[in-house]
């Protein structure tokens, strides 16, 4: 964060060559952000007639691996090109957990955020991009002080022209939305990137199997990914629960597994992957779920099944079988079944 100095925290976003040539058109097709975006900013004045309450907070919601931070950033670099500004005239302040510590008190977060916001600096735009917001100390502070100024600062400039309002665009990302407070929610407009669906992962897949890529020796090569004995149909029906991240290592793990079956004819590169190999991928891309709590689950049920014939005593084996057969078993019941199975070793 930067220093608390003469009360300017904004740095000119040029010392920023992540985000400075950040664009909404140049974000993926299969992104659901990229057009819906593209048209706030060109309509933006129509959103109070659309009944769209839009007070420059954007929080991207989901969990990583779904785009947040290439869409925000793209939404930063598009509202700046939008004003017809550049980098140089644009402020930007990052903010992350360990800007918060827990030793502050509530009050002193609550004015941090407010000298902020407050801030003129001598930027045409300001950008506020609050980092991780999940891991905050103190996110309810935050939020409140962040909804009270910012409608604040709209009332204090409600008979300002638009040349003349200071514009102010908060960006934020935050996997659990629920942690907002409800002030802020009712001001933000949440833009959420979950896991894609299946119609979308197909989408995805469809276009990562086939590219062109430069060459010094020919102008173009093309290159194509053919799947064997399995459709990306297929494929997108296997990959469920996958982030676009996980979904992008999947197709790097296709591409080396084509690799040993590549016919490169020069100004073309082909190479097959078969449904095993497709198959053995999917396993490799997808990170285990382990905040999961279906697999002890899963073993309690197996490891029971197995034995109950055998539990000692007619009443033990009778409820054993009963807690298998049912459902909608609570914790205590499963650690019941759980306790069976380790007395039969």
């Amino acid at each position: 964060m930067a220093e608390d100095n003469d009360n300017e925290w904004f740095l000119q976003l040029s010392d920023y060559t992540k985000l400075k040539n950040r664009r909404l058109e140049l974000l993926p097709d299969t992104c659901f952000w990229k057009t819906r975006l593209q048209e706030l900013i060109k309509n933006r004045r129509l959103l109070k007639k659309l009944g769209i309450s839009e007070h420059g907070i954007y929080l991207f919601a989901g969990p990583s691996g779904n785009g947040r931070h290439i869409t925000g950033s793209a939404l930063a670099g598009s509202l700046m090109a939008s004003y017809g500004l550049e980098p140089e005239e644009t402020g930007f302040l990052a903010l992350r957990a360990d800007d918060f510590p827990k030793g502050m008190k509530v009050a002193e977060v609550s004015e941090l955020i407010t000298s902020i916001l407050e801030d003129q600096a001598d930027a045409r735009l300001r950008i506020l991009v609050l980092e991780d917001m999940d891991q905050y100390a103190y996110l309810s502070a935050i939020s409140n002080a962040i909804a009270d100024t910012i409608e604040q600062m709209e009332e204090d400039s409600e008979d300002a022209s638009e040349e003349e309002k200071a514009r102010l665009i908060v960006i934020g990302y935050i996997t659990d939305e629920t942690l907002l407070t409800s002030d802020l929610r009712s001001q933000a407009l949440i833009l959420r990137l979950p896991c894609p669906s299946e119609r979308q992962r197909e989408e995805y897949l469809e276009s990562q199997l086939e590219w062109q890529v430069d060459n010094p020796e020919n102008p173009m090569v093309a290159i194509a990914l053919t799947l064997e004995n399995i459709t990306v149909s297929e494929l997108a029906g296997q990959t469920d629960g996958m982030t676009y991240a996980e979904l992008e290592q999947l197709v790097c793990y296709l591409k080396l597994s084509a690799m040993e079956r590549m016919v490169d004819a020069g100004i073309s590169l082909n190479l097959t992957c078969g449904r095993e190999e497709a198959e053995d991928c999917i396993h490799m891309a997808k990170l285990p779920n382990v905040a999961s709590g279906q697999m002890p689950v899963i073993k309690i049920e197996q490891t029971a099944a197995s034995s109950a014939a055998n539990a000692k005593g007619p009443e033990n084996n009778d409820r054993a079988m009963a807690l298998m057969g049912k459902s909608d078993r609570s914790f205590s019941e499963n650690m019941e079944l759980l306790d069976f199975a380790r007395s039969l070793g």
